[in-house]
This record gives C-alpha cells, sequence and structure tokens, in this order.
C-alpha cells in the first residue's frame, strides 16, 4: 500500500493549482517519487478525501450561518 504525505500534497496542490496556474506534470511526480499507478490512485482517493471534508465543512458553515440569522432575529 503506498501512503502520500498530506503536508507534501498540500504544498504540491497549492503550489500548482492556488498559487501558481499551471498543472501537475508527470515529471512533478517523478521529483516526489509518486509517479506509479499506486501512488497516483492514491493521491486520488486523498483528494476525495479532502473534497468530502471540505464539502462537510461547507455544510456547517452554512447551518451556523442560518443559526446565526435566526440567533440574530430572535434578539
Amino acid at each position: 500500500m503506498v501512503t502520500i504525505d498530506a503536508s507534501s500534497l498540500d504544498d504540491m496542490a497549492y503550489n500548482f493549482h492556488y498559487h501558481g496556474d499551471s498543472t501537475i506534470g508527470l515529471e512533478d511526480l517523478e521529483k516526489r517519487g509518486w509517479a506509479t499507478k499506486e501512488h497516483i490512485f492514491a493521491i486520488m482517493q486523498q483528494v476525495g478525501n479532502y473534497i468530502a471534508m471540505w464539502e462537510d465543512t461547507l455544510e456547517d458553515m452554512e447551518n451556523l450561518r442560518i443559526q446565526l440569522k435566526e440567533k440574530e432575529m430572535r434578539e
């Protein structure tokens, strides 16, 4: 089983997609020793988990926004 260091994955995604305006290439994965099918699958799985985490967080914030609005209306 292949594991990907979460902070390294965050760093790569941030540098290529948030801070920069480029795409991740095979050579970028090779530099990190991640240029295998197993590593790519592990990255995809971890990214899917991140997306689910952020979707849950977004839903939590929406619920809290509604609660705050209701609280303000009661006061």
